[in-house]
């Protein structure tokens, strides 16, 4: 599961360590305790406004209110689950994403990917 907030924080959960909470859904539970949280990315400055995987889940696309693409590179994270690391204790921030477009001068609101994964187009 992904969420972006108003800041433009990308987070990254997996909501099988949430745990089960009285009254609460499993995420509503993740949300409150962050105890779900693998990674955060910190490389935005305005909303995150839409999100796109690749098929294989290794990369995220990110659009943004602060005029840019992010590119984030999920594979150390994807890695980590198939080899048994556990996550569980840590949560890793990353302030950089793997790369990021130039400003395209007016806010970027969808995000759709084509021709197999090989072209990206964004909305304004």
């Amino acid at each position: 599961l992904v969420t972006g907030d108003d800041e433009g924080v990308v987070k990254l959960w997996d909501t099988r360590m949430c745990g089960n909470a009285p009254k609460k859904s499993g995420f509503d539970n993740c949300m409150t305790k962050q105890k779900g949280c693998v990674t955060t990315f910190s490389s935005n400055n305005d909303y995150i406004s839409g999100f796109e995987c690749d098929a294989d889940g290794t990369t995220l696309l990110a659009s943004s209110a602060d005029c840019t693409l992010s590119i984030f590179d999920i594979r150390k994270i994807s890695n980590a689950y198939k080899k048994g690391r556990d996550l569980t204790s840590t949560t890793t921030t990353v302030t950089e994403s793997a790369k990021r477009s130039d400003d395209q001068e007016d806010e970027l609101l969808s995000i759709c990917t084509m021709k197999r994964g090989k072209k990206v187009v964004c909305g304004t």
